[in-house]
């Protein structure tokens, strides 16, 4: 949200207005205003407001979602839809006059770890917009403008802005990154000109900006509470509010801030989420979620009233023109309009809106976007959806990284209304979601043991805000806590909502009425029937295509591993009276009986069927579904899956190009899933030659990019294609218990058996044809870059992309090319962890320098050891002992610990190699709350289900990609996993011995060489990797950070071959 203030604007401006310059004429786009209602399409009528700006008491401009602009000239009583050149988010707004103004907001893009941002500029009103052509900028959620050419914007970060803070000096044609260090997720801003100001975000983090530089980011006493806004007036006196009532003051324009000297009722602060901040003078307005009051102090905060706006769903933003004017916009659509300072409101458009539907979810993967696309996008319910698990805390933190605008944006996309995740109750370690007692512990810590209280009463105001008929929530499976616990609240929370009597005081503060659902839902796990049903291909006149068509879009900006794509899904009622006042039977739908009429409170008008297109659409949606069908019965057979890719031609046949793209895409995604690399390969291959310019062709080149550069992709794939059968060691055990030093030392060297293949004698995979291969996949790669920069500059500037750029470049002899971008994310990204990997490179080119912080040394073994958990063979004594620490310890102490005083209460690892193996040895010192299963090796198979005990994950990426890599996981039962890259179908052989005792459990492993690269190391190589602990429902510990429960390649280190 943004803070823009004209108070320091010179009247003289106006008379420069006619030589300010413009983005580009190629990017105007003029279309007339309209005020005709019955003009505005529906999406756009109802969507949600995220910030408003008064100029004057007459002048005032609002935005929001799908690319909203609207404007008002009589102080807010009407307002006109302004044509929009975008249809993304528009998050921020900063009009200098009547004419000149600024927008920004931004997308998230495909795969969801990455934002573009959008800069919209106009001279004439909003008449005309003009975008800036900057593909590099991030999500932007604030701006401000100080004259024609000075500004600031906040946003997210990335790796040309990594603090999330730029400002422009040519009125926002270009943009420059604020130095200091990487930070993401600034949500607001108040700056006094382009170098100096404040900004604050998620986490309850905010800090200054001195001088062109970001100061260091200062979390507060906010704890899981996000900032949502903030406001500093020219005397230095300031406010900042955030979830669970946060709420304080400056008197020195951000360097410090208090509690203000009266507080609004203590009560709230469970409940009441804060999203803005209005201030004049000694009067001050907060606002948010929900929406049916708005706080208001006339004596500098000393002492509050809460003001009923009679309007319940949330506020987003206000704007005072005066310490009587006002205006208040928000969800649904809806905008509020005072004339007294608040003592009483008016709702000027969108009054009464509300939920039909509300879907609660544990886990953002369970989030049902075709739910949402057939009964908002195509039926026109209001629907809201909430995740209540939030994830962007701890050790797996960066899978939860940006969900709260990944989740929005999939659920407007979806044609839904909001989409939100709930900042009070986190998943902050590894397993704490499978573990009921564990995770009641942690939330009842977090809620100071008031957990079932603070949650019902989320829980029910989040009912009364939406005043939903219909609730949607998962059925929670045997290990799902979260899940188990979030079922019985809303059931509770139900009831609570309806019943007056209930969170008595809350309500009177809140001015909060009952609210009765009229019916609940739960989904049933996959396979199982329900009354009911919600087909992935049933037809949608007013989409033109199939259900799965229509919602492709919106799970690709979500979460890649949604449980519910492409797949039917069923649901049965909850009852929510006792079976003897209960008369209702099962309905066959969610709103069958219940009469929401188009254009209501609840349902938004209905968009036109084009009758033209029907037939065909409908033909189509049928052909899709009679191929899903057919290639689900032939993907699991290797044969008939390979026929399937010599049928493309005929899959796609008269598709429209988005669906014939996504129908490729989905078939490529069977065969990754399978670990089917070839017949993915070639599906994609042509998805990006038959349909180069759609967006989901961009994800197909990335991932070609990455099969065809990664050199553990190329060559388990040369072993798999020349059929070599290796005799070493072979048995129908499928993990060797190795625990005698003679299985190894009576096999020196390998017997290869010559295999004819293609017409070619093959021995030991060195063959011309592999030579051939390997360099046409290396040329395949280069093509997929340079289609990635004319087709997708904006995705070729992410960290994964520019270091797997950087490793194609140094194998291909472009040193040069590689170090200039390392450089650059040395200049660039102080203090991010794709920071540090740019060291660790660059560092190998210069290795007589002062190494970076994560280099272990992998010694040479004269002899082989001896696998018995003993660790007194000659290799280990003078090898390396890394050992590993928590995340706390990692930012306390720089270097790792490695070659320090062994410490016997910690996890150490060493390692050493020979001409054929890599050897690993580790000692886990037992935790009393894991638990205590012992080595137990009958039985074991490859990829064994760990996630419920203590293991190991090693990572081994050995052309220092850090994009692909090998994953071998080892439990304290010897139990193992492994994958090669996203293919879990990859079974390496390795020989383990497991032993254990009350106090430790210790693994040493010998790895064959030969399973990993095609010839061993030589001394002075090196690999990148890391070394992680995962602790089930207490977190993680690790060589090299940051790290997580999963390899994360910005935290990898460097382990050199002696």
């Amino acid at each position: 949200m943004r803070r823009c203030c004209t108070s320091k604007l010179m009247a003289g401006m106006l008379l420069t207005l006619a030589v300010c310059s413009s983005f580009g004429d190629e990017s105007r786009l003029a279309l007339p205003v309209t005020s005709r209602a019955s003009a505005i399409p529906p999406l756009l009528d109802d969507a949600g407001l995220h910030d408003v700006q008064m100029l004057g008491e007459l002048q005032g401009w609002a935005v929001g979602d799908r690319g909203v602009i609207w404007q008002t000239s009589d102080g807010g009583q009407q307002w006109q839809l302004v044509p929009s050149p975008v249809d993304v988010e528009l998050r921020g707004i900063c009009f200098l006059t009547d004419r000149v103004g600024w927008v920004v907001g931004g997308s998230v893009r495909r795969g969801g770890q990455e934002t573009s941002g959008v800069v919209l500029h106009t001279t004439d009103g909003g008449a005309t917009w003009q975008e800036s052509d900057d593909d590099a900028l991030p999500f932007l959620h604030g701006v401000q403008f100080f004259d024609l050419e000075q500004g600031v914007a906040v946003g997210e970060s990335n790796a040309t802005y990594p603090t999330g803070v730029m400002t422009t000096n040519d009125g926002g044609k270009t943009w420059h990154a604020v130095s200091g260090k990487a930070t993401n997720g600034w949500r607001s801003l108040a700056c006094y000109d382009s170098e100096n100001g404040f900004v604050a975000g998620s986490m309850g983090r905010y800090t200054t900006m001195a001088g062109g530089e970001l100061q260091e980011a200062f979390a507060g006493a906010s704890g899981l509470r996000g900032v949502s806004d903030v406001t500093i007036a020219t005397d230095m006196r300031g406010w900042l509010v955030g979830d669970g009532g946060l709420l304080l003051k400056t008197e020195n324009a951000g360097i410090s801030w208090n509690q203000a000297e009266g507080d609004v009722p203590r009560v709230l602060r469970d409940v009441m989420d804060f999203r803005a901040v209005a201030a004049i003078g000694d009067s001050v307005w907060i606002a948010g979620q929900p929406g049916s009051v708005v706080w208001h102090s006339n004596d500098d905060g000393k002492t509050w009233t809460g003001q009923p706006t009679g309007h319940t769903a949330p506020i987003e933003s206000l704007a005072f023109s005066s310490a009587t004017h006002g205006v208040a916009v928000g969800a649904l659509g809806c905008i509020l309009q005072t004339s007294d300072g608040g003592a009483t409101w008016k709702s000027v458009r969108g009054s009464n809106r509300r939920a039909a539907l509300l879907a609660i979810h544990a886990h953002e993967n369970h989030v049902s976007l075709n739910l949402t696309t057939k009964y908002a996008g195509e039926l026109g319910y209001r629907t809201v959806t909430t995740v209540t698990a939030r994830r962007d805390v701890g050790p797996d933190a960066n899978d939860g990284r940006l969900l709260d605008l990944r989740l929005h944006e999939a659920v407007t996309t979806a044609g839904g209304n909001s989409g939100a995740v709930d900042w009070a109750f986190p998943i902050a370690a590894p397993g704490l979601d499978r573990d009921q007692t564990e995770l009641v512990r942690e939330w009842q810590m977090l809620t100071d043991n008031h957990l079932r209280e603070t949650m019902l009463a989320r829980l029910a105001c989040e009912l009364s805000t939406w005043r939903p008929d219909v609730i949607v929530i998962d059925d929670p499976a045997r290990d799902d806590a979260a899940t188990t616990l979030l079922f019985d609240a809303v059931r509770l929370a139900v009831q609570q909502a309806a019943d007056p009597n209930q969170h008595a005081e809350l309500r009177a503060e809140l001015q909060l009425p009952a609210w009765e659902v009229k019916r609940m839902f739960r989904r049933l796990p996959p396979g199982s029937e329900g009354p009911v049903r919600l087909d992935a291909y049933e037809f949608l006149p007013r989409y033109g295509k199939a259900l799965s068509m229509a919602a492709v879009e919106s799970y690709q900006q979500l979460s890649p591993n949604n449980v519910t794509k492409g797949q039917r899904e069923t649901y049965v009622t909850v009852p929510l009276k006792t079976p003897d006042e209960s008369d209702e039977q099962t309905p066959r739908d969610f709103f069958a009986g219940l009469i929401l009429m188009p254009g209501g409170e609840a349902r938004r008008e209905l968009t036109s069927i084009n009758d033209d297109i029907l037939a065909d659409a409908q033909r189509l949606a049928q052909q899709q579904r009679n191929f899903a069908s057919y290639a689900s019965r032939m993907l699991d057979d290797q044969r008939q899956a390979a026929q399937l890719v010599a049928q493309t031609a005929d899959i796609i046949g008269g598709a429209p190009d988005d669906q014939a793209a996504a129908q490729l895409f989905n078939l490529a995604d069977e065969y990754r899933e399978r670990g089917d690399w070839e017949n993915a390969e070639a599906v994609l291959v042509e998805l990006t030659e038959r349909y180069p310019d759609e967006p989901t062709t961009i994800e197909a080149m990335e991932w070609l990019l990455r099969l065809w550069s990664s050199e553990e992709v190329c060559w388990q794939r040369l072993r798999n294609s020349t059929s070599v059968q290796k005799s070493r060691f072979e048995s129908d055990d499928p993990i060797k218990p190795a625990t005698l030093v003679e299985e190894i030392e009576t096999n020196p060297e390998p017997v290869i058996q010559q295999t004819s293949v293609g017409g070619q004698v093959m021995i030991g995979g060195a063959a011309d044809q592999n030579t051939v291969r390997r360099e046409q996949w290396q040329q395949g790669a280069s093509h997929m870059s340079d289609l990635l920069r004319k087709h997708a500059d904006g995705a070729v500037i992410s960290p994964a992309i520019q270091f797997l750029f950087a490793s194609m470049a140094r194998r291909q002899n472009q040193a040069r090319a590689a170090d200039e971008i390392y450089r650059r994310f040395i200049n660039e990204t102080s203090g991010g962890p794709w920071n540090n990997v740019a060291v660790g490179e660059l560092w190998l080119t210069q290795p007589t320098t002062v190494g970076p912080d994560a280099v272990v040394r992998c010694s040479r073994a004269g002899t082989p050891p001896v696998l018995d958990g003993s660790f007194d063979d000659p290799c280990w004594m003078q090898s390396s002992v890394v050992q590993l620490k928590n995340e706390a310890e990692h930012r306390q102490t720089k270097q790792p610990f490695v070659d320090e005083n062994v410490d016997a209460h910690r996890a150490a690892v060493r390692l050493a190699y020979d001409a054929r193996f890599l050897y690993v040895a580790a000692s886990i010192p037992r935790d009393p709350s894991l638990p205590s299963d012992k080595p137990h090796l009958p039985g074991r198979t490859h990829d064994a289900d760990l996630s419920e005990y203590d293991r190991l994950n090693f990572a081994f990426d050995v052309d220092r990609d850090y994009t692909t890599f090998y994953q071998i996981d080892v439990d304290q039962r010897g139990w193992t996993f492994d994958a090669c890259w996203e293919n879990a179908g990859w079974n390496s052989q390795r020989y383990i011995a497991a032993i254990s005792d009350d106090r430790e459990w210790r693994i040493e492993i010998a790895i064959p060489f030969d399973e990993l690269v095609p010839e061993a190391p030589a001394s002075g190589e090196t690999w990148a990797a890391a070394i992680t602990r995962i602790m089930p429902t207490i977190g993680v510990e690790s060589w090299s950070s940051p790290s997580g429960s999963h390899p994360r390649p910005e935290g990898f280190g460097l382990l050199h071959f002696e």
